[in-house]
C-alpha cells in the first residue's frame, strides 16, 4: 500500500496530523495517567519495549489504556517535484470543477440522469492518487449522489489518504446510505488502523459519531471492538420539561378521588369529582412547573453491531454480554 500524507479530508471535517521529527514514534496512554512516547523495539502478547528519550521503557500491555500510532515522517520534496505535484493537483481541481458544474450539480430529475452518468464516468476515470485531494474537497460539498460518487472514487485507490477519507465519511457523512457505502469499502482493506480509528471514535462525546462508529465496526466484524461496544449499549441522560400546574393538580386529584357525583337541575346535568382541588387562577396553580427526569437511552446500532460481530443476541443486557465475552475473549493483538 502506497503511503500518502494524511492531510485535510472533507469540507465538513478536518484531520490535523502533528508534525513528527526524527523517527516514527508511538504514544502509549497508561491507565494511571502516564504517557510514554518513543520507538517500539519489541512487542509480544504481554509486553512492549519502547525506546524513549530517557531510555528503554518496558510496558505491560494490561496497563495500556490506549495506543496512538504516529504517522512516519514525510520525506521533504525537492522544489521541482513539488511544483509538478502542485500543477497536477491544480489541473485535477480545474477538471473536477468543470465536471461538477456541467454534469453533477443537476436537479434529481429523470431528464438529467444521463448527464450525471456522464459526469460519474469522467470522475471514475481519474486514477492518479494526486486526484484524491481534489475529489474529496469538491465532491464532499455536493449532494448525496455526489458523496456516494466520492466513496466510489476513493474505493478505487489503495492509498492511505483514500483509506483515511473513507473512515471520515463512514463516521461523519449526514446520509446513512453514504456512511454505509464507505464502511463497506473499508471492509475490503486489510488495514488495522481502520478499526483502531473507529474504536477511538467510540469515545466521542457526540452520540451521532458513536452510533456511526458502531455501525462501521459491525460491518467490519471487528471482534476486538466487542468490549468497547458492550459498555456503550445504553447511557443515561437528564431531561427536563415544563407543564402547567393545572395539569399536575388534575393528575394529583385523579389519584385521590373516590368517585363522581351528579348535580341535576331542570334541563342541566353536571358531573364533578367528590373531592375538589385548588382552582385555576390561584397563586398555587398559576405558575408552570419544571419536571426533571433521568432517561435511559438504548443504542440499537451498538446492539446490532454486537450481533453482527459475535453472532449472539443478548439484547441490551450488559451483564449477559459481559458474561459471554468472559467465556469468549477477543484475540489479544488483532
Amino acid at each position: 500500500m502506497r503511503s500518502a500524507p494524511r492531510t485535510a479530508i472533507l469540507a465538513w471535517a478536518t484531520v490535523l496530523v502533528p508534525a513528527v521529527s526524527g523517527v516514527h514514534a508511538d504514544t502509549f496512554l497508561l491507565k494511571d495517567g502516564t504517557e510514554v512516547a518513543g520507538t517500539v523495539t519489541y512487542e509480544s502478547d504481554d509486553v512492549i519495549h519502547v525506546d524513549t528519550s530517557t531510555g528503554l521503557v518496558i510496558i505491560d500491555l494490561r496497563d495500556v489504556r490506549r495506543r496512538v500510532v504516529s504517522p512516519p515522517t514525510a520525506e521533504p520534496l525537492d522544489p521541482a517535484k513539488q511544483e509538478r505535484i502542485d500543477k497536477a493537483v491544480y489541473e485535477y481541481t480545474r477538471q473536477l470543477r468543470a465536471i461538477k458544474r456541467t454534469y453533477l450539480d443537476r436537479p434529481r430529475d429523470s431528464k438529467y440522469e444521463g448527464a450525471f452518468a456522464k459526469g460519474r464516468k469522467r470522475v471514475l476515470a481519474m486514477n492518479d492518487p494526486l486526484a484524491i485531494d481534489p475529489l474529496t474537497r469538491l465532491l464532499s460539498d455536493g449532494d448525496e449522489r455526489c458523496r456516494v460518487l466520492l466513496v466510489e472514487a476513493l474505493d478505487r485507490f489503495d492509498d492511505d489518504q483514500a483509506t483515511m477519507n473513507l473512515v471520515v465519511v463512514a463516521l461523519l457523512d449526514p446520509a446513512e446510505s453514504v456512511r454505509l457505502k464507505a464502511a463497506e469499502a473499508l471492509l475490503k482493506r486489510n488495514d488495522p488502523r481502520v478499526v483502531s480509528d473507529l474504536r477511538s471514535a467510540l469515545q466521542s462525546d457526540e452520540d451521532f459519531v458513536v452510533r456511526n462508529a458502531a455501525v462501521a465496526l459491525g460491518i467490519l466484524r471487528a471482534r476486538e471492538a466487542a468490549p468497547d461496544l458492550i459498555h456503550l449499549l445504553s447511557y443515561e441522560r437528564k431531561v427536563s420539561y415544563t407543564v402547567p400546574r393545572e395539569a399536575l393538580l388534575t393528575t394529583i386529584q385523579g389519584n385521590y378521588i373516590a368517585g363522581y357525583r351528579a348535580k341535576v337541575a331542570r334541563g342541566v346535568a353536571q358531573v364533578e369529582p367528590i373531592i375538589g382541588v385548588i382552582g385555576s387562577g390561584s397563586a398555587i396553580s398559576s405558575a408552570p412547573i419544571t419536571v426533571r427526569l433521568t432517561q435511559t437511552v438504548y443504542r440499537t446500532e451498538v446492539q446490532e453491531a454486537l450481533i453482527a460481530i459475535t453472532g449472539q443476541n443478548f439484547g441490551f443486557s450488559h451483564d449477559k454480554w459481559l458474561q459471554w465475552l468472559a467465556q469468549n475473549p477477543p484475540p489479544k493483538n488483532p
